[in-house]
């Protein structure tokens, strides 16, 4: 049999072999996990993030819908002038300092309304807008991020429906823990628009000048995962149509989800030298390992790095005599070429460099005139002086010499400078 052939027919076999294995295995679904990650995204359909609440105040906003990303307290910031708005913040985190907190109060005021839905929500925004005082369980912050799960399931309605049991709006998740909902007193303007089935404030307003405020205790409920599930989307419906936000243009906030610490007021009175970083640092000892590690491991890096790329000391070598080498380059040069000419005029200049590296005479200086002065600083009689130049004159005026020539000037040089 041809060997192309046999081999044709291992792989087909092969190929029909593993067809029928696979057929033969039961149908495996994946095994689905539900992702219970509270991140509060506007940009995926996870269970609990916005985007489906995001895309339908965006789509319904026939007034304008604009996203401010700037603190209210910034006095650049237009967004919070005017009346007919509805700012919507959506965050796992909700925490204006006292000052922001005046501000968006004067935005209400002009007529404007603020809804918001967080799992945590800074005490001065309660205190300012539920009007609770020191006597409260709950008076103080409480951080509700990530959120406390507990026992039951979300189930929301809103009071003021013909049937209640018609309206009751659930999902199968598991429910978050509600630390606000105990605050039931309907005073200084609050009403309770939704409860929970525990009985529990699940969404309030509160009059506030012109404008109102909305607060959802179950911020789950504007999550993916409650707004689809069968046909709990009418409960977003019902959201929308008691913000009023069909007649308002609406302002999505994403400053705050930025911010996920309490952060000092803008008056903050520090000492000199003080800073709210070094502060903070102060009261979480973690944080300040963890920047001394930074800074730390920051000067390993420089002490490291640097040794690493240290030009090494260029090494000088030390000065050597180079008489032998000019030596033999002007004997090479008179056996090799015979120009008796160019090795007097190297010879020459060998003696205008001597007088002038070692008694500092100057090059215009070396001339016939000037012997008697050459004489006093050299050291040299006159005669010996005016020998060598007259010699060097007569040199450089031919245009040939003799070897005899060459030979009187090298005594005549070689004996001045020894």
């Amino acid at each position: 049999m041809n060997k192309r052939i046999f081999v044709a027919l291992v792989a087909i076999a092969l190929i029909v072999g593993l067809i029928w294995y696979q057929e033969k295995q039961p149908n495996r679904v994946p095994e689905k996990i539900f992702n219970e990650k509270v991140e509060y995204s506007t940009k995926s359909y996870l269970p609990f993030d916005t985007k489906f609440a995001f895309d339908a105040f965006k789509k319904n906003a026939k007034k304008g819908f604009k996203l401010n990303a700037n603190s209210p307290g910034d006095s650049t910031n237009v967004t919070f002038t005017g009346n007919g708005k509805l700012m919507v913040v959506m965050s796992p985190y909700f925490l204006p300092t006292q000052y922001e907190v005046n501000k968006l109060l004067d935005f209400v005021e002009l007529g404007n309304d603020l809804y918001v839905s967080s799992f945590t929500i800074a005490s001065p925004f309660l205190n300012s807008v539920i009007g609770r005082d020191s006597t409260d369980s709950d008076f103080e912050f409480i951080e509700n991020y990530p959120p406390q799960k507990t026992f039951g399931k979300v189930k929301i309605y809103f009071p003021d429906t013909d049937s209640i049991a018609k309206n009751i709006y659930t999902y199968p998740g598991k429910r978050f823990k509600n630390p606000h909902g105990n605050f039931l007193d309907e005073k200084y303007g609050k009403t309770n628009l939704a409860l929970e089935a525990t009985g529990d404030a699940a969404l309030i307003k509160v009059n506030y000048g012109e404008g109102n405020i909305f607060i959802n205790f179950c911020p789950a409920t504007m999550g993916n995962y409650f707004l689809l599930h069968k046909q709990n989307y009418q409960f977003f419906n019902e959201v929308y149509s008691r913000l009023g936000a069909a007649n308002k243009s609406i302002v999505w906030d994403t400053f705050y989800a930025k911010h996920t610490i309490q952060r000092p007021e803008p008056t903050y009175d520090a000492k000199p030298g003080e800073s709210y970083l070094w502060k903070l640092i102060g009261q979480f000892p973690t944080l300040g390992w963890a920047v001394f590690t930074f800074f730390l491991a920051i000067c390993l890096f420089v002490l490291v790095y640097a040794r690493r790329t240290q030009k090494p000391v260029a090494v000088i070598k030390a000065l050597e005599n180079n008489s032998v080498e000019f030596v033999n380059a002007v004997s090479g040069l008179y056996w090799l070429k015979q120009d008796h000419k160019k090795i007097a005029d190297k010879i020459s200049q060998q003696f205008y460099d001597y007088l002038a590296t070692n008694y500092r005479i100057p090059y215009q200086e070396m001339t016939l005139d000037k012997a008697e002065k050459i004489a006093q600083k050299s050291g040299k009689s006159s005669s010996e002086i005016v020998e060598i130049l007259s010699l060097i004159k007569e040199i450089e005026m031919a245009g040939k010499i003799n070897p005899n020539s060459l030979s009187s000037l090298y005594t005549k040089v070689f004996a001045c400078v020894n």
